[in-house]
């Protein structure tokens, strides 16, 4: 019998080494023993990603859709939307969900979420709204002048694309 985290430890290392089909396995076990349901949640963000990486994008919307039927503007789930969006092409759209995604957040959003939005926000070459996120997220009452000056920088940067 599985610890429940070592099986979405085992499925993330088994992904990053492109090794999806054993990766879908303890995912699938992990969903369906008795687990957090943080834990649960996880795995089957995780499984999104993969069947994504697979280009399966069926099953990965099916995954999203018992998401998000939980909780339509969770910002995770939200995130993921985007990525499937994104994924089979539609930009755009992508776009204007990871924006709304950002407008469902409140002050008492996690910090993983503020950052996962945020980085989406960013490929998608969304700089001033990312960037507002990222001042949510960053201590600026710590004197670290390197820091600072490196976040600083980095949400001014506005890359010059066509």
């Amino acid at each position: 019998e599985w610890i429940p985290e070592v099986l979405l430890l085992l499925a993330d290392v088994l992904r990053a080494e492109h090794r999806f089909p054993e990766a879908i396995e303890y995912l699938e076990e992990l969903i369906n023993i008795e687990a957090s349901e943080m834990l649960k949640e996880d795995g089957k963000r995780l499984l999104i990603r993969l069947y994504v990486e697979l280009k399966d994008f069926t099953k990965a919307k099916e995954i999203l859709s018992s998401l998000l039927a939980t909780d339509p503007t969770n910002v995770s789930y939200m995130v993921d939307s985007a990525m499937i969006a994104g994924a089979v092409g539609s930009r755009d759209e992508a776009s204007a969900i990871l924006l709304e995604a950002a407008q469902n957040t409140r002050a008492d959003t996690p910090y993983r979420q503020l950052l996962e939005v945020a980085d989406e926000l960013y490929a998608f070459k969304e700089f001033e709204e990312a960037a507002r996120i990222y001042e949510r997220i960053v201590d600026k009452t710590i004197r670290a002048p390197k820091s600072n000056q490196s976040f600083f920088a980095f949400i001014s940067f506005k890359p010059k694309y066509n």
